[in-house]
């Protein structure tokens, strides 16, 4: 009992420590050929916008949409993120296939309609730093995994056919 609760203090730790160490500026919204700028430090370029469906199914609402609407792995962008002028991460992001480098992740949350005069959709995009990530997902399967063995070194096993009420009544029937 005395490791999962150190191991749910580490994760407390961990979370905390994330909030002072981390970087999530807010989600920002862009089109083809655009940089923006995250902080005073980062900027985000979109290189590339590839989508293969047709952008009007971005005007309707998500529940209308059936699985032939929107492929969320053909449709995709290219971006980079450069801290200070320099690149330090670039590549392909889709819906469900964030960029990574390290602690850095750059997210495609999804894709706004086309703005007027162009064909091409725009994008969301989330990019964060996650210092303790690797370390408190570890740490999550180490406290279930420990819960599980708790849970199985301290249960009790019912012995079949024998139960509290019978031995109550056999104790009874022998005063």
């Amino acid at each position: 009992m005395f490791l999962i609760h150190l191991i749910f203090g580490l994760l407390v730790a961990g979370h905390g420590a994330g909030f002072i160490w981390g970087w999530r500026p807010p989600p920002v919204k862009a089109h083809m050929n655009s940089s923006i700028e995250l902080d005073q430090k980062h900027q985000l370029t979109i290189k590339e916008i590839i989508f293969h469906d047709d952008p009007q199914i971005l005007k309707k609402p998500h529940n209308e949409w059936n699985s032939d609407d929107f492929n969320f792995y053909k449709n995709r962008a290219n971006v980079s993120l450069s801290k200070n002028g320099v690149e330090i991460i670039s590549g392909e992001i889709a819906t469900y296939n964030p960029l990574q480098k390290g602690s850095l992740q750059i997210t495609l949350l999804g894709f706004t309609p086309p703005a007027p005069g162009t064909s091409t959709p725009g994008i969301r995009l989330q990019a964060s730093r996650a210092p303790f990530a690797r370390p408190i997902i570890w740490l999550f399967h180490i406290m279930i995994l420990l819960t599980f063995v708790y849970f199985m070194m301290t249960s009790k096993m019912p012995v079949i056919g024998k139960t509290d009420l019978n031995s109550e009544y056999n104790s009874n029937q022998t005063r």
